[in-house]
């Protein structure tokens, strides 16, 4: 008769294995709390101008767009439609709380990024995606969450491109520094995509679960066996 601890090395170990290979690949497995993205991650070639202070825009613009889950999750990560067109190549994204309905000063999270796609792309770019770092940020259901998006520096002229799948959505833009922000929900949203990964422990559980089920069950089997068995040998 296998032993317990024979057991334990041959199906729960296995088993826990397996789990923890669905946490190392979870990202793969992430799931959309938002998204108004085409098929491939594409979006418009027109878009709203992020601009810095001595950029011909004329005047410091950050713009911002905003989504509200309809599920409690841990964030995963954020691709956002961001491109250069002229100047130092980069942004500052943050994700910030909502006040009167208006991007709030409580940050979530900060990205800086670089190496934007040249202002044209219509797709997603590695440069785009903003990895979730730090603390897990958690996003509560029908809380209202705003992506803010601000120049490099002062010779940044970057463009946040419009979606391509015709959502339409609140917007706001901040010509000082987001002190304050006019406000808009009639035109084409941003293009953006939010990400998280809330079913990554339920699998994880369930996995082990299983597998504990499953060596019960072979020890229950090789145990009805055992009489028969026994009867048989000489």
């Amino acid at each position: 008769m296998e032993s317990r601890f024979a057991t334990i090395r041959r199906v729960v170990l296995p088993c826990l294995a397996a789990a923890l290979v669905l946490l190392a690949v979870g990202d793969a497995r992430a799931n959309t709390v938002y998204s108004n993205l085409g098929a491939g991650g594409t979006f418009s070639g027109g878009g709203i101008l992020v601009c810095g202070a001595s950029t011909d825009c004329g005047e410091i613009y950050w713009d911002a767009t905003t989504f509200i889950p309809t599920a409690n999750y841990t964030l995963s990560e954020i691709d956002i439609a961001l491109t250069n067109e002229a100047g130092t190549n980069g942004a500052t994204v943050q994700l910030v709380n909502s006040v009167g309905g208006l991007p709030g000063t409580t940050v979530y999270e900060t990205w800086t990024l670089s190496g934007l796609p040249a202002y044209g792309a219509t797709s997603l770019g590695s440069a785009d995606m903003l990895m979730s770092s730090g603390p897990a940020v958690q996003l509560t259901s029908g809380t209202q969450y705003w992506v803010v998006a601000e120049p490099a520096d002062s010779t940044t002229k970057d463009v946040w491109n419009y979606n391509s799948t015709g959502a339409v959505g609140n917007y706001a833009f901040s010509d000082n520094g987001g002190t304050k922000w006019n406000f808009d929900s009639t035109g084409p949203q941003l293009a953006f995509v939010v990400a998280s990964e809330p079913s990554v422990v339920v699998l994880f559980l369930t996995s082990v679960g299983l597998c504990a089920l499953a060596g019960i069950l072979r020890r229950r089997k090789s145990r009805a066996r055992t009489p028969a068995l026994q009867h048989c040998r000489r």
